[in-house]
């Protein structure tokens, strides 16, 4: 309780001394939303990459093809295959409302169009989802999953491709089957730019 007091007139002396907007603490997992509220810093999510995944399924009825945190941890990018076969772009926001959402209508070139085939019948083909592969890789590397990713060039049999950030932030790349979800691979990520 005093730490929930604390936080209301810390917002409050904020607002006083010309600060910005006052915030109302509900919980103790608040205090980082309002430190960064009142420091101007950007709100990190708490919403998951499985609540992320069924918003954008709620979004787009379809199959998630990949999920990416934003950097920051701000929100997540997804690409969902949807049922009629088109692929679309979903963003979700901090606070989990969907922020974007769009048919990728991407370059209608024949390679690009070559490239989206080989990716919906690999991911029509997999008997594991993303959000399995990621529990999958979770059980290899613990940490927090960054993204997941069907790979890509047509590898068969189709595998994800997911990032994990181990607890001292080192990112490892895990490689998960796409048929039987097991972990083929796992290895420090020694791309130093990452993928997310």
């Amino acid at each position: 309780m005093k730490k929930r007091t604390l936080i209301v007139i810390a917002a409050a002396g904020v607002v006083a001394l010309g600060g910005g907007t006052a915030v109302a603490v509900a919980d103790d997992e608040a205090v980082s939303r309002v430190t960064r509220t009142v420091t101007g810093e950007p709100a990190k999510t708490d919403l998951t990459l499985e609540q992320a995944v069924a918003k954008a399924q709620e979004a787009v009825k379809g199959t998630v093809g990949s999920v990416e945190l934003e950097d920051g941890g701000t929100g997540w990018d997804l690409d969902v295959l949807a049922e009629d076969g088109t692929w679309h772009e979903v963003e979700i926001d901090a606070a989990g409302k969907v922020t974007k959402k769009a048919e990728d209508t991407g370059d209608d070139d024949a390679e690009d169009r070559a490239e989206d085939k080989i990716e919906s019948d690999a991911l029509k083909s997999a008997k594991v989802s993303a959000v399995q592969a990621a529990s999958a890789a979770l059980g290899s590397v613990p940490g927090t999953v960054t993204s997941v990713d069907l790979a890509d060039g047509g590898r068969v049999p189709a595998a994800w491709d997911v990032e994990v950030r181990n607890g001292e932030g080192v990112e490892h790349a895990v490689v998960v089957d796409a048929v039987d979800g097991k972990v083929v691979s796992s290895q420090v990520d020694s791309d130093d730019e990452g993928d997310d």
